[in-house]
């Protein structure tokens, strides 16, 4: 596929709350007020998405396709219904969930609106899950069984399953093999853990790649993410409407002007970097 004809993705992060509380999470957003948060209001979100993508069609001429992500996206008592939003307008839809939510009712009634659903899982151990924080206050971890299930709905209605994986200092050394095997995922993007606030969570260079090699029997399905590659190669809103973008280790985030207070999606992306080769190699 040229890269001309590859979709290009915008991640909307669409909620700083989660029902997790990982240790080396990156969805803190600067004076963020969930109350203020746009995907409570349907005219607001309806407007936000119409701009974004009149704007990124007629900008670069291919398809588009919107990544829901949060915090924890599930939370959204709307979330069935941005999807449905998005798809109508012509995005294709995907769906970033750390799965504990991912019952089998809402799995069901996003059948036909989701074209890919991605599942964070990092570890197959319930210690080093818990150890990261994806876990609740009271220690619960994904239920595998009740993931699998809902997969399967989701795969029957035709979207892709990926998982993501962060590679961080708490499952370095870690094996997912047996787990990955009973999900099987269409994709598997393992990351190199960002150090968006904090330098506590990182691995080396060295011992990401041997988290890697350690999983060549999925090499088919892997893609994988450095540091370098992470940063200015993704386009991203937060949960008041605003781009924002990742910089230097530790740096926190760099934020446009409100999308829908300008009403000008160009004049906000411009406020930002973006490295299109860099999210070309991505994908």
């Amino acid at each position: 596929m040229s890269n001309d004809s590859k979709e290009l993705v915008i991640n909307w992060h669409l909620t700083e709350k989660c029902n997790f509380k990982c240790n080396y999470c990156f969805s803190k957003y600067s004076d963020n007020k969930l109350s203020h948060e746009i995907h409570r209001n349907k005219e607001q979100y309806t407007h936000l998405l119409e701009l974004v993508f009149n704007y990124f069609t007629a900008k670069y001429k291919r398809p588009l396709r919107l990544s829901l992500a949060g915090g924890e996206p599930l939370i959204s008592s709307n979330i069935v219904d941005i999807a449905d939003t998005a798809k109508r307008l012509g995005f294709r839809v995907s769906l970033i969930t750390n799965g504990f939510n991912l019952t089998k009712k809402i799995a069901t009634d996003f059948c036909g609106k989701l074209d890919m659903i991605g599942v964070s899982v990092d570890s197959e151990s319930e210690d080093i899950d818990i150890a990261i924080g994806r876990c609740t206050n009271g220690k619960k971890t994904l239920n595998q069984n009740s993931l699998l299930l809902s997969l399967g709905i989701l795969r029957n209605s035709g979207a892709t399953i990926k998982l993501n994986t962060v590679v961080n200092k708490l499952n370095v050394h870690s094996t997912m093999s047996d787990l990955v095997s009973l999900i099987r995922p269409d994709k598997w993007k393992i990351l190199q853990v960002l150090p968006i606030n904090d330098t506590d969570v990182v691995v080396t260079d060295s011992e990401f790649s041997n988290f890697i090699e350690r999983h060549d029997g999925f090499s088919s399905i892997i893609t994988q993410e450095n540091n370098e590659l992470m940063t200015h190669s993704y386009i991203m809103i937060d949960p008041k409407g605003r781009f924002f973008q990742n910089g230097d280790a530790c740096a926190g985030y760099s934020y446009s002007d409100g999308i829908l207070a300008k009403n000008d999606v160009g004049a906000c992306f411009s406020q930002l970097d973006f490295d299109m080769s860099k999210f070309s190699l991505r994908y």
